[in-house]
This record gives C-alpha cells, structure tokens and sequence, in this order.
C-alpha cells in the first residue's frame, strides 16, 4: 500500500525523512476529489485529463477559501511548509477529516499527529510531503558525482516554494 512521506525541514535547510502516514489517497487524492467536485464540477475527476491542472488553477486566486488553498497547497509539488504555518495545517486536516472523511482511512489524523510532534523539535523549521510512495519523492536528491541520495536543500536549492502563514496577506 502506497503512503504519505512527512520530511522535517531542519534549520540547517536539510529536508530529512521525518515519517510516513500509510495510505496516500487519503491525503491528496481526497482533498483533490472535494475541491473539485465543490468548485470545478459535481463529477470532477482529477485522473482525468486536465483535472489536477484545472484544480490548481484555483489557488490563491480568491475562488478559495484560506483553509481549502492550504490544503491544496501541501499537497503541490515541490513546496515546503513554514513551521509559522504548522499550526493552521494541523488544524484545517483535522477538520477536513472531521467534516469529510469520517467513516474513511485516517491518513490526515496521522499526518496531522506527526505534524504536531514534530513541533516539538528545536531544530525544525517547516516541513514537506511526497504525497504518494509510489512516486520518486522530490526531497531525496542523487548527487552524481559521489553516486550517493543527499537530502535537498532549502537554502542551497531554488526548485521549491514556500506555504506560510501569510497564505492569504
């Protein structure tokens, strides 16, 4: 069964295995599938054609809500989340599941729990997803030249981009 991959990011800029929340499609594909049925069409499909990029379109363009944009937002490619956000994140899973998901898989309550203790760690300053194992995970990078995985890099990268508190300022 595929998973959600949680990473801390560490102060020093290191994105670094954190945990994993076993079944990813009730993470993502769940929020994708809400958002789009309420905003896009009642029988939107994201695995069809341009459903992801048709959902995507709407964030941050004021068509959604603070909470439905961060959701959306964490489950983008290549985006960290800023310890300063952390908070709000834990908060707005917990209610989509509450509202939406309670007879189903508990991936948000897991990942929301691990978001929560890791909070806990002095040296953590955001965190990120690889919001599906079956895909290679952004975060493990292959450095080449010394045939090794290395974590990536906030600080040394500049293919990522940043979910924060001012989501909506």
């Amino acid at each position: 069964m595929s998973y959600v991959e949680i990473y801390k990011v560490q102060d020093d800029g290191d994105v670094v295995p954190y945990g994993e929340a076993r079944n990813s499609h009730g993470f993502a594909p769940l929020i994708w599938g809400y958002l789009g049925r309420k905003h896009i069409e009642p029988n939107y499909n994201q695995f069809l054609d341009i459903g992801l990029e048709k959902l995507f379109s709407l964030f941050i363009s004021g068509k959604l809500s603070r909470r439905e944009d961060a959701l959306l937002g964490a489950t983008a490619d290549k985006v960290w989340i800023r310890k300063d956000f952390i908070p709000d994140l834990i908060v707005y899973l917990r209610e989509f599941y509450l509202y939406h998901c309670k007879d189903k898989v508990e991936t948000m309550i897991w990942i929301a729990d691990s978001l929560q203790k890791m909070l806990e760690d002095s040296d953590m300053i955001g965190c990120a997803f690889n919001c599906t194992s079956v895909c290679e995970s952004f975060w493990d990078v292959y450095d080449g030249l010394n045939d090794e995985w290395v974590h990536y890099n906030i600080n040394n990268e500049g293919n990522h981009w940043e979910l924060s508190e001012d989501l909506h300022k």
